[in-house]
């Protein structure tokens, strides 16, 4: 990681100067007096931090070129401009061979609106793709930035910039070397020489690149499967009869950025296709897997070395066996993957309220508890209250697992007689304090005659007076229109 810092006072060149240099570019010393009329350091200040996403890479390997900062006007400018572009390249140097390599061919940064009063800022955040070519030689490189055109509203100011701004060293990497993958195995006229993982094969072949018999191999040490039917044409990129398959292992797979790779194996030749496909099965091991990721999620991937980045293929798996099937209709470099996935978070669930007993009499205690469930897939917390009347009565602070339950229970009593709301977790329901009127009968006496059956109808007065308390609304209406209507 390289960082570099700069607060000095800030030029102008034209105005592309002033912010290319600072802005764009790091900053190492200032301009020449006589190459413009304006010190940039005498209108602007800038602070830089300038980083590697890495600082080994292999060949074919993108990583990124961090650039972070920001120039502040400390004086107004006697002119001002809309904007300014600038057009780069970045190069690397092998620091013991001389070889030159190209980076990132063109980028560009666009600064709008350009700060030209004072306390005007402009803040970047620029990430730079960068790849080393196939074939780089292992070793250490210079990164180099070169600046090849700035623009400030329209009008190249290109040749205004002193030649030695032009291209800037902003640290180093380093290509690691890749260890030399086993020669391919030896051709054979007529037939299609198989190596997977050290094992020999040999399958007959026509030449028009079709094969002659099924190749069925099951999973050879344990971790590679093909299936090629017989008939299928199996061609190189020239449009040849195949002479080959090897299949290795790959021990430094590009990172899958969404998830895990969990195996990887490296497909030769490069360029070879079948029709129609072939069958591929790759097997892993369960007790290897990321934590909390279901087996089901797994996946073959194909990587795709233009777009640097794994392409997923319809698979199906096989939790019994534990391995991973899918079509494949050329050759790269194939793995199984798994999408990481974050577990939801704690989600709870409140249950099963219960008030035993619903009636009690005064300073009698009420049993309330209810269910408290963890749905989610972390572990998490919850504050679970209990409100009578609409006041808090007590809380509880309950920490569950995923999938984790509990039951939280607590006696109430209450002297004062009524009927009481109860809340407890946002499910609701009721209890009542009062005197309890006795329903038992008293015990018989064996000399009495046995009462009437409750059944029983009530005497004549009784039973007109119960119903004209029942019907009184109706008794006032009938009343009122006999009176005032009639």
């Amino acid at each position: 990681m390289i960082q570099m810092t700069c607060k000095k006072r800030g030029n102008c060149l034209a105005m592309a100067v002033l912010l290319f240099l600072m802005a764009c570019l790091p900053i190492t010393a200032p301009l020449p007096a006589a190459a413009i009329s304006l010190d940039p350091f005498d209108y602007f200040e800038g602070d830089y931090c300038i980083t590697f996403s890495e600082n080994e890479v292999q060949e074919d390997e993108v990583f990124y070129l961090e650039i972070n900062g920001q120039v502040e006007c400390i004086r107004d400018l006697p002119f001002g401009a809309d904007q300014a572009d600038i057009a780069g390249s970045v190069t690397a140097e092998h620091k013991e061979t001389g070889d030159v390599v190209v980076l990132n061919s063109a980028y560009s940064v666009t600064i709008q609106p350009v700060p030209y009063r004072e306390g005007n800022t402009f803040a970047m955040e620029l990430s730079i793709p960068l790849i080393l070519p196939a074939g780089s030689q292992s070793g250490e490189y210079e990164v180099i930035v070169h600046l090849e055109q700035a623009e400030v509203d329209g009008w190249d100011v290109t040749s205004l910039i002193p030649e030695s701004y032009c291209a800037y060293s902003i640290g180093t990497v380093t290509c690691a070397e890749i260890p030399e993958p086993p020669p391919p195995p030896v051709e054979i006229p007529g037939y299609i020489a198989l190596d997977i993982l050290g094992n020999s094969y040999e399958y007959e072949i026509w030449d028009d690149g079709s094969i002659a018999e099924s190749v069925n191999l099951k999973l050879v040490e344990g971790e590679v499967g093909l299936y090629i039917s017989s008939g299928t044409l199996c061609l190189d990129r020239h449009d040849e009869a195949l002479g080959y398959i090897s299949v290795n292992r790959e021990t430094t797979p590009p990172d899958y950025e969404a998830g895990s790779v969990i195996t990887a194996y490296k497909f030769a030749p490069g360029g070879a296709t079948f029709d129609p496909s072939l069958e591929l099965t790759l097997s892993y091991d369960a007790l290897n897997l990321p934590e909390e990721m279901a087996e089901k999620a797994l996946h073959i991937a194909c990587y795709d070395y233009s777009a640097q980045q794994w392409s997923a293929l319809k698979s199906e798996v096989d939790e019994e066996a534990n391995t991973v099937e899918a079509k494949v209709s050329h050759f790269s470099t194939f793995a199984i993957i798994a999408d990481s996935t974050p577990p939801a978070p704690a989600s709870f669930i409140i249950s099963d309220l219960s008030i035993d007993p619903a009636h009690v009499e005064p300073g009698q205690s009420v049993t309330i508890s209810v269910k408290v469930s963890n749905d989610g897939g972390t572990e998490g917390s919850y504050t679970l209250k209990l409100l009578i009347n609409d006041e808090q009565q007590n809380s509880w602070e309950i920490t569950l697992g995923p999938g984790g339950s509990k039951t939280v229970s607590c006696q109430i009593g209450k002297t004062r007689e009524g009927e009481y709301s109860v809340i407890m977790g946002g499910l609701s329901g009721k209890f009542s304090v009062g005197s309890v009127s006795s329903t038992a009968a008293p015990a018989a006496d064996p000399t009495q005659e046995p009462e009437q059956d409750s059944t029983t109808s009530p005497t004549p007065n009784a039973s007109l007076l119960s119903w004209l308390l029942e019907h009184w609304l109706l008794v006032v209406v009938v009343l009122y229109f006999a009176v005032f209507v009639l």
